[in-house]
């Protein structure tokens, strides 16, 4: 069960995550912030995960409570523990950034499409 800062958010629909960013910040020579003749080696960059998935609830006031409760925590960047649908703890990620990416489908449930952001800020 997926669950971020000990609280079960996503459950309600499927999901996925995939790490998108990880390893150096660097500069090749001559590009933007690098204006030598070798490669600048700026730091590690910030662990980055993206997760993607359905939000679903059987009354269009739970999701929207659901809905509400993720702009919260987005708005606040609340940090905690993210555990992905794989059992993966991930210590320290800062939820960043919510996007509904459709409006809400009304059928025998209620669902919308998300992407939610996570930063391991300063790794």
């Amino acid at each position: 069960m997926t669950t971020f800062a000990g609280l079960d958010l996503f459950s309600s629909g499927p999901h996925h995550f995939t790490v998108t960013r990880f390893g150096r910040a660097f500069a090749r020579p001559r590009q933007q912030l690098n204006t030598g003749n070798f490669t600048e080696d700026f730091a590690m960059r910030e662990l980055e995960i993206a997760q993607r998935g359905r939000l679903i609830a059987d009354k269009v006031e739970n999701l929207n409570a659901l809905i509400e409760t993720l702009r919260y925590h987005a708005e606040r960047s609340t940090t905690g523990l993210l555990v992905d649908h794989d059992g993966t703890p991930w210590p320290d990620m800062t939820l960043m950034d919510v996007a509904l990416e459709e409006p809400i489908r009304r059928g025998r449930v209620f669902s919308v499409a998300y992407r939610a952001m996570y930063l391991r800020m300063g790794s």
